[in-house]
């Protein structure tokens, strides 16, 4: 009998070893699959980071380094850095032709300093280590600047990266790292998620431009940020030091660059003051730090006045982001020019 009920088993468990190796072999049929590039371009955009933006971003860079075989000037910071800073034309104002390496715009949306300190730690410097470093700083981006650990909005891998991390979200970093299954977060989600976004243009170099320009001056009020009486900018502060730590570990040239606003968000003697206020503790965070401080309107809230340079208050327009990269780019070669001995008079 025992014999009897040890045979009437066997189907069983061929057909579980079946249902077992077919699972297997379709897992990794849908690995292989998803690791194929032509695959890859058609898929919805897969969501590890707290932006979609990044994966786009990190496949451009990987395809400029293989290309290429480096970066000259990495410029990071938040949405103002995607639309202010054309890589391209702040090349070409210096002079560079041919196949020396480029410069990359890795700005991303709500890069704060505290996000972007954790972006060059653990995304861009581990990867390539550029001539130059600038990060594009507004005086919004001092006062609203949380700690990566507060911001609701991260990604699994960006949790992973956490210092303090717990267990549970470092294996998923891992898992993420190494399946390509779980990056795209699985087949089911593959097939409701919207088809995949077109990717970043090659030879626009990170750079996003905004399409549009103001015809007029803006009437809306100022951003919430704005209201209170005294702008507490040690929390921004505290991360541009520590990244600025990071690039000089590394041995790379850390400059602060101060992006152009719309002249009407300074209209007040309070607002007037806090910027003031806002380039004055950059000034004394680059000596502090032995940093650049890249200012190409010297402190003029009036020289980027004229509305077709912005897209809106906080953005420059195309037209606006090719004048402020080929005026970032002669100022940077006049300070180094200056820091070489042969200052311009």
């Amino acid at each position: 009998m025992e014999a009897l009920g040890a045979g009437a088993d066997r189907p069983w468990r061929a057909l579980a070893s079946f249902t077992v190796l077919v699972a297997v072999l379709t897992v990794a049929a849908a690995e292989a699959v998803l690791r194929i590039g032509a695959v890859q371009e058609l898929l919805p955009p897969p969501e590890p980071y707290y932006h979609t933006l990044v994966d786009r971003k990190e496949r451009l860079l990987e395809r400029t380094l293989r290309d290429a075989g480096g970066i000259d000037v990495l410029f990071v910071g938040t949405s103002a850095v995607i639309a202010d800073f054309d890589p391209t034309t702040f090349d070409a104002e210096r002079g560079k032709t041919g196949p020396a390496p480029p410069s990359f715009n890795g700005g991303l949306p709500g890069m704060a300093p505290g996000l972007a300190r954790l972006y060059l730690e653990r995304f861009y410097l581990p990867r390539n280590r550029p001539a130059a470093l600038f990060h594009g700083v507004r005086a919004q981006e001092l006062v609203m600047a949380p700690e990566p650990r507060d911001i609701p909005i991260l990604g699994r891998i960006e949790r992973g990266w956490l210092s303090d991390a717990p267990w549970r979200d470092r294996a998923g970093l891992l898992l993420t790292r190494t399946s390509a299954l779980v990056y795209y977060a699985g087949l089911p989600s593959l097939v409701v998620r919207r088809r995949r976004t077109s990717d970043l243009d090659p030879a626009l170099l990170g750079w996003l431009p905004y399409p549009g320009e103001m015809s007029a001056d803006p009437t809306m009020g100022l951003p919430s940020w704005m209201a209170d009486p005294v702008w507490d900018m040690r929390p921004g502060r505290q991360a541009l030091r520590r990244s600025a730590g990071l690039a000089r570990e590394a041995g790379i040239p850390f400059a602060l660059v101060v992006l152009p606003e719309h002249p009407s968000l300074w209209a007040t003697d309070r607002t007037r003051a806090g910027y003031a206020a806002f380039l004055a503790e950059l000034d004394a965070l680059a000596r502090d730090e032995g940093v650049y401080l890249l200012d190409v309107t010297e402190g003029d809230l009036g020289y980027y006045g004229q509305n077709h340079l912005f897209f809106d208050r906080s953005h420059l327009s195309p037209r606006g982001a090719r004048r402020f990269s080929a005026e970032l780019a002669r100022l940077w070669e006049r300070v180094r020019l200056e820091e070489r001995g042969g200052g311009l008079p």
